[in-house]
């Protein structure tokens, strides 16, 4: 294996790429990540993150860790989404 491939290989690309398992656990944090916005420069955009601690269900757990493993994602990204997209759809 190439020194090239080996370093690609734990790289990930996309939407929340930059973001480290500190950014995670760290409770409030700022990310930052860079959107090209095509036109020759990259705006930097903030987001405020706030910790939340739950358990769930572990068979459920499983599925999601493999979930977010073959789409290369993170779980937290699943969760998130997953929340926004219920409440979306279930708030008075």
């Amino acid at each position: 294996m190439s020194e090239q491939m080996r370093r690609d290989k734990y790289n990930r690309t996309g939407t929340g790429a930059n973001k480290t398992i500190f950014s995670v656990f760290a409770g409030d944090t700022e990310v930052q990540e860079d959107v090209n916005t095509g036109v020759q420069e990259t705006v930097s955009t903030e987001v405020k993150k706030k910790k939340a601690t739950f358990e769930m269900d572990a068979e459920l757990h499983r599925k999601l860790r493999m979930y977010a493993a073959n789409h290369d994602t993170t779980m937290v990204m699943i969760v998130e989404k997953a929340l926004s997209e219920y409440l979306k759809n279930n708030t008075e």
